[in-house]
């Protein structure tokens, strides 16, 4: 049976993910010498399917427990999973080589900087730190 402690596990782990596949992007993007772009990324994208991952268990967890919170901050939550699965699939299509990628880049950025306001509308709403 899932738990609220698995939920909030999951859920930090999530943000963990996200924040770790973002930093690690902005390193691996400035190593010059190295293998070509798409394999330096590798750790990225990996980061950045795992934290999918891990934000649908999070999902999962929650389910049971959801009565009595912020629906407001739940809102924010379905939106942030939908931007993570949005950030997921403009991340895979960054993957392929063409003139596009600089326009899909800046999508990726931006649909990042909304998953953050999301993601702590979502904390500050709904974690039990925040009660």
């Amino acid at each position: 049976m899932p738990s609220a402690l698995g939920s909030a596990a999951a859920g930090w782990i999530a943000i963990a993910l996200v924040a770790a596949a973002a930093l690690l992007a902005v390193i691996l993007r400035r190593l010059r010498h190295t293998p070509p772009l798409i394999q330096r990324m590798r750790p990225h994208y990996i980061l950045g399917y795992a934290a999918l991952v891990v934000a649908l268990l999070h999902v999962y967890f929650a389910m049971g427990s959801m009565r009595g919170e912020d629906a407001n901050g739940l809102w924010a939550a379905t939106a942030a999973l939908f931007a993570l699965g949005v950030q997921t699939f403009v991340g895979a299509s960054l993957q392929d080589p063409g003139g596009y990628r600089r326009v899909l880049r800046a999508w990726h950025l931006g649909i990042l900087a909304t998953l953050v306001v999301l993601i702590v509308w979502h904390v500050t709403a709904n974690a039990a730190l925040f009660r």
